[in-house]
């Protein structure tokens, strides 16, 4: 490994290690189990490097035709498997399936309208899809999500 991404691995390393350090310290006794590392905006060299090291097993992306490229055929392809892929954004209708087909996890049902296409995409090809529901305690017009009625 050349001595500057040995470098940029020590510092991202040494980041993590403070991160996940500072969230152990504020709920003494214990810690974080599962860290989701939001990448969207990270490069892929970075994202690479992180998992191969062991220190990403769950990442979270909010564009589905980005994640597609860069996880489906892209940089981090290969790495694919060892990772859990959320997606944290609002989902459209028509990318349903392609969230469904690339992601382990859709984070974000805010309609039954999503949920259903999501279901029906997920029984199309014979997978459980886990969701997380989005849900709306306000009045306010500008935020979506389900009512708890």
């Amino acid at each position: 490994m050349p001595t500057a991404e040995l470098t940029r691995k020590s510092a991202l390393l040494t980041n993590f290690n403070s991160i996940t350090g500072r969230i152990a310290a504020a709920r003494p006794g214990s810690v974080p189990t599962e860290l989701m590392a939001v990448t969207k905006y990270a490069a892929d060299e970075d994202v690479k490097l992180l998992i191969e090291a062991g220190a990403i097993k769950i990442a979270g992306e909010n564009k589905v035709q980005d994640a597609r490229n860069k996880w489906t055929n892209g940089a981090l392809a290969a790495l694919r498997a060892g990772v859990k892929l959320h997606f944290i954004g609002h989902l459209q209708t028509n990318k349903a399936k392609a969230a469904v087909e690339t992601f382990d996890w859709i984070d974000c049902v805010d309609s039954l309208k999503i949920a259903a296409e999501i279901d029906r995409h997920a029984r199309d090809l014979g997978k459980t899809m886990p969701v997380l529901i989005q849900l709306k305690l306000n009045t306010s017009a500008t935020q979506s999500g389900v009512t708890p009625d």
